[in-house]
């Protein structure tokens, strides 16, 4: 989105944000980048190159930094500072029986991701993948949920 690129900075773009988050930040030594388009990739390279660049190492961290203060900022904005700090704490997996298997903590990170950044595209996406989660009344709670795909465990909120 828009807002997602300009709160990144100039210097990088969202997807090598991501990337470059998810290596400096989290210790992440792998990324599974789906490619829409052949500068997606450049991209990914793009931010590989800056992560390798020792000259460039305290800056890679002031720029994530600075990223990341900007879009907490506009999050903060746009849904409020308590649903910030307090929005999704105690929200019941999907793994919990009452949920019906429902990715409740999902769908509203979802709405998060489309009410701060209006990452539409994205929210979709994602939940289309919940809604090919199907959920079988007649089986048990233990059995739809052993039927779920691991990589995105829940279901959306209705069936389709």
């Amino acid at each position: 989105s828009s807002v997602l690129a300009r709160a990144t900075g100039t210097q990088m773009t969202p997807i090598a944000f991501a990337a470059l988050h998810a290596w400096k930040t989290k210790g992440f030594h792998t990324l599974s980048v789906g490619l829409a388009r052949p500068s997606d990739l450049e991209e990914i390279l793009e931010a590989a190159a800056l992560y390798n660049d020792p000259k460039l190492a305290s800056n890679v961290t002031g720029l994530l930094t600075a990223a990341k203060t900007r879009l907490h900022r506009i999050a903060v904005e746009k849904l409020g500072e308590e649903w910030m700090e307090q929005g999704l704490l105690n929200i019941p997996s999907c793994y919990r029986e009452p949920t019906q298997g429902v990715a409740i903590g999902h769908i509203l990170w979802l709405h998060n991701l489309v009410a701060a950044y209006g990452m539409i595209e994205v929210a979709r996406d994602r939940y289309q993948s919940l809604e090919s989660a199907k959920w079988n009344p007649k089986k048990s709670f233990e059995e739809n949920i052993a039927a779920m795909e691991s990589t995105n465990p829940g279901r959306a909120l209705h069936d389709s």
